[in-house]
């Protein structure tokens, strides 16, 4: 569980773990894509850059980054 020191708070509101922004922060600086693709489902590649440690990590904080990017959507849209 996550205490609040490990928690942030993103402009608008949305709070979410300090991991799941840094786990995507990494995956950006590989080059990998992240998005919502249908209902609930995520889409993180190319597969080749995705290790097994990310897998796990991915499907830990599956909601936080599916907020995250629904987030990063809103924001670009603005």
């Amino acid at each position: 569980m996550a205490t609040s020191s490990d928690l942030v708070t993103l402009r608008g509101g949305l709070v979410v773990p300090l991991a799941a922004l840094e786990l995507l922060w990494e995956l950006e600086r590989r080059g990998c894509a992240v998005r919502r693709e249908g209902d609930g489902m995520l889409f993180v590649g190319p597969r080749e850059l995705v290790t097994a440690a990310d897998a796990v990590r991915i499907r830990a904080y599956r909601d936080d980054v599916l907020a995250l990017v629904d987030y990063c959507e809103q924001e670009d849209d603005r």
